[in-house]
C-alpha cells in the first residue's frame, strides 16, 4: 500500500522544540510501524517551513496514494477539515484516516467535523487501529509488536528538520500509557491508564546504533521513573556495555525518592529531567486534583537534593492561570524552585480541554479547543497579573 503520513499547518503558538517529542513519537514512529511492514510509506510534516498544505494537495494528485493518515491535535484540526474536503476532490480513490490525542478526547466532535475522513481512529493503539483499516480485518485479538521506534538510515523523511529543529537530540517513547490519569492531561486518552514499556535492551541497542546520527536521547515517557527497577536494569545495561551517551527524561517529584536510582541515572548519562509539578499552591492543587500529599513539598526538597548531589539537572514545569494562584504565589513558588536547585523553570498555561462537552455546537468547540494554547489561553484570572504579565511570564520562561 502508499500509505501517505501528514501533520498539517498549525494555528497554536507553542515554540518549536516543545513540539518534537510528540511530533517524533506520533508521526515519525506510527509510520514507522508501516513502513517496516514493507508499505510503500511517505511522510510530509508542515513543521517544515518548505511544506503547507499546498504541497500536500500537490504531492497527492501526482501520487495517487492508497491512504493519508492524518496526525490531528488540537492545533491542526482547523486546517485539516478543508484539507481533507480538497484531497477528497484531486484524489476521490484515496481513503483518509484521522488519528491523534485529539480524536481520543473528542471522538464524537472530530466524525462531525472532519466529515471527509473516510476513518477515524478514536481509540488507542493506533498502530493497529490503522493496520485493521488498511488490512479490512478485525485486529482486537490479534498479538502484536511493540511500537517501532524510527528507522534513522530511511528516507521516508526529513530525519534533519527533526533533528536540527531539537539542537540534535532525538526523542524516543520509551513507554505507552500513564497510571496517575491527570485530569488536564490527554496521556491516558491518547494511550490508556495500564503502563506498558519497552524492554531496556531494545533501548539500549537502538541507543548504540544510532549515537553516530544523534549528540543526545530525550527518553519519552510520561513518568520515567515510575518502575524502578525498569530504570535499574535500562541504566545498568548501558553503564555495563560503557555507552558514552546523554539523555533526559520526565517524571514527578513522589517517583524521584530514591537517591540510589538517580545516582545510577547520573552514571548511565542523564543530564537533566523535567518535572511536573504544575503548582504548590493547595487550592489550586486541589482544583487540579493534584500534589494533594501531605508530604509533597518534602518530595520536591528531596528530589532536588538527590538530582544535584548527582549532576543531574531538575527542569520544574509549572502551570499559571489555575483558580486560586496569585501573582505573589507564583513569584515565590519560582523563587523556591530556583533556591532548591533549577536553574531554569517552564511555564505555560493551564488549558483544561477535559471539561469541553463534545456534543455542542461544533464551531463552538472549535473555539474553546483553539482557545487553549498553552502559551496564551488564561483560564482564570491571576490577582494582582495583567494580562500582559501573564504573557511576558509563559515566553520569557519558554526561551
Amino acid at each position: 500500500m502508499k500509505i501517505l503520513f501528514c501533520s498539517g499547518q498549525e494555528t497554536f503558538y507553542m515554540p518549536t522544540r516543545t513540539k518534537m517529542p510528540k511530533r517524533w513519537a506520533y508521526l515519525v514512529e506510527i509510520a514507522t510501524y508501516f513502513y517496516k511492514a514493507g508499505h510503500d510509506v511517505k511522510i510530509l510534516d508542515c513543521l517544515d517551513s518548505k511544506i503547507s498544505h499546498a504541497e500536500i494537495i500537490q504531492d497527492t494528485i501526482v501520487n495517487k496514494y492508497d491512504y493519508i493518515c492524518f496526525l490531528a491535535r488540537p492545533e491542526t484540526l482547523r486546517g485539516l477539515q478543508k484539507l481533507c474536503k480538497i484531497i477528497k476532490v484531486v484524489s476521490s480513490k484515496t481513503k483518509l484516516v484521522v488519528y491523534g490525542d485529539i480524536v481520543n478526547l473528542l471522538p464524537s466532535f472530530v466524525k462531525r467535523y472532519i466529515a471527509d475522513a473516510d476513518f477515524i481512529v478514536d481509540k488507542n493503539n493506533w498502530e493497529q487501529r490503522i493496520e485493521e483499516i488498511i488490512n479490512t480485518k478485525n485486529t482486537d485479538n490479534c498479538c502484536f509488536a511493540d511500537w517501532e521506534l524510527a528507522d534513522l538510515s530511511a528516507n521516508f523523511y526529513n530525519k534533519e528538520l527533526y533533528l536540527e529543529t531539537n539542537n540534535g537530540e532525538l526523542t524516543i517513547f520509551v513507554s505507552r500509557e500513564c497510571p496517575f490519569n491527570c485530569k488536564f492531561c490527554l496521556a491516558v486518552k491518547t494511550f490508556g491508564i495500564k503502563e506498558k514499556r519497552k524492554k531496556p535492551e531494545v533501548i539500549v541497542d537502538y541507543v548504540a546504533e544510532n549515537l553516530g546520527f544523534v549528540k543526545s536521547f530525550k527518553f519519552f515517557s510520561p513518568t520515567f521513573t515510575y518502575d524502578e527497577e525498569w530504570v535499574k536494569e535500562l541504566c545498568g545495561l548501558i553503564i555495563e556495555r560503557k555507552i558514552k551517551v546523554e539523555w533526559s527524561c520526565t517524571s514527578r517529584p513522589q517517583c524521584l525518592q530514591n537517591e540510589e536510582t538517580i545516582k545510577l541515572m547520573a552514571k548511565a548519562g542523564c543530564k537533566k529531567i523535567a518535572v511536573g509539578i504544575e503548582t504548590l499552591n493547595k487550592t489550586a492543587s486541589k482544583h487540579i486534583s493534584k500534589n494533594q500529599e501531605k508530604d509533597y513539598e518534602e518530595n520536591i526538597e528531596n528530589m532536588f537534593k538527590y538530582a544535584n548531589t548527582a549532576g543531574i539537572e531538575i527542569k520544574p514545569l509549572l502551570m499559571i492561570g489555575i483558580e486560586g494562584q496569585t501573582e505573589k504565589a507564583i513569584n515565590n513558588e519560582i523563587k523556591l524552585l530556583k533556591n532548591l536547585g533549577a536553574k531554569s523553570v517552564r511555564i505555560t498555561a493551564y488549558s483544561p480541554r477535559h471539561i469541553i462537552n463534545e456534543e455542542e455546537g461544533d464551531e463552538i468547540i472549535l473555539k474553546k479547543i483553539e482557545a487553549m494554547d498553552k502559551m496564551t489561553f488564561m483560564a482564570s484570572d491571576i490577582p494582582n497579573m495583567t494580562y500582559n504579565q501573564f504573557l511576558e511570564i509563559i515566553y520569557e520562561s519558554n526561551k
